[in-house]
């Protein structure tokens, strides 16, 4: 499912669980696009704690930048997830899917993470 089509995001510092990679990926698998700085064109930005030389994510430039453009902010994998679940069930509800219904998709180990 590409229920992150259409969006772009920032990744900023260390999350729980996921690698910047595998973060990367996931977006990618479900439709979104990733950058590596913050611009207009941002639609959200992803965040860490804390960042990769130890710092609160807070104190970084593309924290700072994001609130100074206003784009909103996904604190944490857990919230992470709840986006992508938050999308997909508007993408099922947009096609007409009942929201418990899952959607086939490809074989791909990023995408079975939101099904």
């Amino acid at each position: 499912p590409e229920c992150l089509a259409g969006l772009t995001f920032v990744l900023t510092g260390i999350l729980e669980n996921l690698g910047r990679d595998d973060t990367s990926d996931l977006i990618k698998t479900l439709g979104g696009r990733v950058t590596t700085s913050v611009s207009g064109k941002t639609s959200f930005l992803v965040v860490g704690h804390v960042l990769e030389d130890g710092r609160d994510a807070k104190e970084g430039k593309k924290y700072q930048a994001a609130l100074e453009k206003k784009i909103p902010m996904v604190i944490g994998e857990s919230k992470l997830y709840g986006l992508c679940h938050l999308y997909q069930n508007l993408k099922k509800k947009q096609a007409g899917i009942p929201e418990d219904q899952k959607v086939p998709s490809s074989s791909s180990a990023a995408a079975a993470l939101v099904l």
